[in-house]
């Protein structure tokens, strides 16, 4: 059986989004402007910080997912199990990893209390 692949367009498109994406992440990450009039009043920086970091931008981490989403659907495979253990297992390691962490720096806590709904 060949498998059949995406078209080129389509797979630039999926780059150029990507790459717009995780320039995002990082802008959010490397901000450290917070979407409050009260940290500086009338700082018109801090304002445009604010709405791109905490506002526009975060606009990135559902782009991933309707990205992964189509790719792991629109590509027929049969073997889709393995495809998203790949995806899934990065998630759960990295989860488990910051649990212990936060578990032995005695914030597990506070860490919980943070992720709850």
């Amino acid at each position: 059986m060949t498998e059949r692949r995406l078209p080129e367009n389509l797979t630039r498109h999926f780059r150029l989004l990507t790459l717009l994406a995780t320039l995002a992440v990082v802008y959010i990450h490397g901000t450290t402007a917070r979407h409050d009039p009260a940290l500086l009043p009338g700082s018109l920086v801090i304002r445009v910080q604010g709405y791109f970091a905490h506002d526009l931008f975060h606009a990135a981490l559902p782009i991933f997912f309707v990205i992964s989403a189509y790719l792991l659907f629109a590509v027929p495979s049969r073997a889709i199990w393995p495809r998203l253990a790949r995806l899934v297992s990065p998630y759960l390691l990295w989860s488990g990893l910051w649990l212990l962490v936060a578990a032995v720096a005695g914030r597990l806590d506070d860490t919980l209390d943070a992720v709850a709904f």
